[in-house]
């Protein structure tokens, strides 16, 4: 994916949160997970390493070499369909700590997100977006 191709779509995707903003709530939240994405903004390509995670359980992990500037994937969507307690994690592969985002939001019933390499020694940032209409169909 190009820079262009991903700026088109978080322009139309109406990101309502970055980084560490996450709503602290009482009580249980589900949302449809519609699409996890990693993007590589780094001068050198990078590995990184992926988890959708479901309460407790991992759904789906997985590693990506990505390319320099602009290198991305977009994630297979191997986790279930239905909502659920869906979080995210992302990790360079020479981390040991995770960066964690909880998707779950008592405002919205869907959430896509994109995990954004900025530093090839830092943590991945991540944008998520509840634009459930531009995201859908894509799992």
């Amino acid at each position: 994916m190009n820079r262009r191709a991903f700026i088109s779509a978080i322009g139309s995707g109406s990101l309502l949160s970055f980084g560490g903003c996450i709503s602290e709530f009482t009580g249980e939240s589900s949302v449809e997970l519609l699409q996890v994405g990693v993007l590589n903004w780094t001068a050198e390509a990078v590995s990184a390493q992926i988890e959708v995670r479901l309460g407790e359980e991992v759904v789906a992990d997985v590693a990506y070499d990505l390319d320099a500037e602009g290198g991305g994937r977009v994630l297979d969507c191997t986790w279930p369909a239905d909502p659920g307690a869906f979080a995210v994690a992302a990790r360079l592969q020479d981390q040991d700590d995770w960066e964690i985002r909880d998707l779950t939001d008592i405002e919205s019933e869907c959430a896509a997100t994109w995990i954004m390499i900025e530093r090839p020694t830092g943590p991945p940032s991540m944008l998520i977006s509840r634009d459930c209409e531009f995201y859908a169909g894509r799992c």
